[in-house]
């Protein structure tokens, strides 16, 4: 049995934990995991399109690295200085290498996200049409009810 077979509730419950994990560990192993978990699973999914996508985030992921130390000057290890006088230090570069490896391995949970939830499983299902309509009818409600509050 497929993954994308499963309950789209089961998929969301497993995607956000994914990338919440991902988002809230910062410990370059944890990260490391993560980051090569959504690498393989997303190039199982896609295949030679998600090979090229995610070897494209690489670079990216040390533009992130330079632009967060250029502008987030913390640390104790001065690498060199920059043209308006800020120090360009060790510790912003290899936290900025962290926040850019952690946005690439989100970024490859959501393609992991979009081949696996497609819009058929969640728009025409019985039980999520009914919750969209009892909000939406519950919104449509709440500034009529609103109005009515604050006349008293």
């Amino acid at each position: 049995m497929r993954f994308d077979s499963y309950h789209p509730v089961i998929n969301l419950i497993y995607f956000a934990a994914a990338i919440v994990c991902t988002i809230w560990f910062h410990h370059p192993v944890f990260l490391g995991i993560s980051y090569v978990c959504a690498f393989v699973y997303s190039v199982k999914l896609n295949g030679k399109r998600a090979v090229i996508f995610n070897l494209c985030l690489i670079p990216l992921i040390f533009l992130y690295a330079a632009w967060y130390s250029y502008y987030n000057h913390f640390g104790v290890t001065n690498l060199r200085q920059n043209f308006i006088g800020n120090q360009i230090t060790l510790e912003s570069v290899v936290y900025g290498i962290v926040r850019g490896t952690t946005v690439a391995a989100v970024i490859m949970f959501f393609s992991c996200v979009f081949a696996v939830v497609s819009s058929d499983k969640v728009v025409y299902r019985k039980d999520i049409a009914q919750i969209v309509v009892v909000s939406v009818h519950t919104f449509a409600v709440c500034p009529e009810s609103e109005g009515t509050c604050q006349e008293d």
